[in-house]
């Protein structure tokens, strides 16, 4: 099939440059194509016949009828990559973003030579440049975790990206979860609409009330030139059990600085206010968890090579209840390590650092004379693989159009909490596995 695939990356690189210069209805239908269109009806099934089509539609501009070719030598040939670069160089001439991003997207998890890998991002540029284009993009995620530590009490965590949620019984468990991000552009300025989503469910089998959250984001991104700045209003619900446990509702400011090709920074700053029935399974009044929090985070990146990237960040959060043993000050920081490849393949590692005052401790609940502080430590790493990686390493051939945007990802978690009053020591390992599908609309 070299030859073939030879020719067609030559045909789009000579349709892009004839669509510079020829008007969009092209050309009437020249003998050359005629003679290939007859070909093809003879032997729809032939990949040479249907290429020779495609050269002859592409040399006159007919990009109307070279997306119908492409759909018939995509539908015979679905891991066929450098035609699906072509027909998204063709959705682009025809004015569709969004069937030209639908390809991009699929082509990103492909293992693409260098020269139709960088093809590939000239032309998702051109699908972002579009100053109309409304974009969404999320994931849907579902799988297992084991928790080592029964004993260890409900929180939430965060492991390349994503938030995870462990009950206070270990052993298995199972959970769901959708995350999204829309964007809306507002005029030819570079602003933008945004919205974020993202909804957690899960059970484990030691825990039969369960918890799951709700979020959402929106608020507007404007371009100052030189770096973004999001302002964004938060909203949150949380249950546990199938009771409303508690919500937030707050707002969140961001810059986000280019400081040069390799590095960029940003600044997060957020206020919010948090609801919590802590009393909802207490048969005794523990207090009042309900107030504002306060929180800053800045972070800078740098990009080692294209795979390779390392991440600093810093936090500091305070939080002001109506118990103060609920009250607290918070400072930390961070480190990650990522590499991604071509293929999709990525591999996560992180470790960080917070250190946690409380301003009182609840005598009714643990006799003590001071304050409760505690700093915790978090170690984790995640990988993650695109299906179609794995099929092409156990040689699994067939139609895998069904494949595109899944992927196979695992995680794991080490975190150890050092207190001053030793009943709140702990130390706790977690471990996951789940199936992840990306979506482009």
């Amino acid at each position: 099939m070299g030859g073939v695939l030879d020719r067609l990356v030559l045909a789009c690189c000579l349709a892009i440059g004839l669509a510079m210069l020829l008007p969009a209805d092209g050309f009437a239908s020249s003998a050359r194509v005629q003679a290939a269109y007859d070909a093809v009806l003879a032997n729809p099934d032939d990949l040479q016949r249907n290429v020779d089509l495609l050269e002859a539609q592409l040399a006159e501009s007919d990009f109307e009828a070279a997306s119908v070719t492409l759909q018939r030598i995509l539908l015979q040939n679905p891991n066929f990559d450098e035609a699906r670069l072509v027909r998204a160089a063709v959705f682009l001439r025809l004015g569709d973003h969004a069937g030209a991003a639908s390809d991009l997207a699929y082509l990103e998890n492909r293992p693409l030579s260098p020269d139709d890998r960088a093809e590939a991002a000239r032309l998702a540029a051109e699908v972002r440049a579009d100053p109309s284009a409304a974009t969404l993009d999320g994931v849907i995620r579902f799988g297992a975790v084991y928790d080592s530590n029964p004993g260890q009490r409900p929180g939430t965590f965060t492991l390349g990206g994503q938030n995870f949620a462990f009950p206070a019984e270990g052993a298995f468990g199972g959970f769901g979860e959708l995350q999204f991000v829309g964007e809306l552009p507002l005029g030819g300025e570079g602003h933008s609409l945004r919205v974020e989503g993202h909804g957690f469910a899960r059970a484990h089998v030691d825990d039969s009330r369960g918890h799951s959250y709700a979020r959402l984001a929106a608020g507007p991104r404007i371009d100052l030139g030189f770096a973004f700045f999001d302002l964004m209003a938060l909203a949150q619900a949380e249950f546990v059990g199938g009771h409303f446990y508690g919500s937030r509702l707050g707002g969140r400011a961001q810059l986000i600085v280019d400081v040069s090709d390799r590095v960029s920074a940003s600044v997060r700053v957020e206020a919010a206010h948090d609801r919590a029935d802590v009393n909802l399974f207490s048969t005794t009044n523990v207090g009042d968890g309900d107030g504002w929090e306060f929180s800053g985070t800045p972070s800078i990146t740098y990009r080692i090579t294209d795979s390779w990237d390392v991440t600093a960040h810093a936090l500091y959060a305070t939080k002001d209840a109506g118990s103060a043993w609920f009250s607290y000050d918070a400072y930390g920081g961070g480190l990650s390590v990522r590499y991604r490849n071509a293929s999709g393949y990525q591999v996560r590692l992180g470790g960080s650092v917070r250190d946690v005052s409380y301003d009182a401790i609840n005598p009714n609940v643990i006799p003590a004379t001071v304050a409760r502080d505690e700093r915790r430590y978090t170690f984790d790493v995640a990988v993650a693989a695109p299906f179609n990686l794995i099929f092409d390493h156990l040689g699994v051939d067939g139609d895998r159009r069904w494949a595109s945007g899944w992927s196979l990802e695992t995680f794991g978690r080490y975190e150890i909490n050092d207190s001053n009053i030793p009943v709140y020591d702990s130390d706790n390992w977690t471990v996951g596995l789940s199936f992840a599908r990306r979506f482009s609309l």
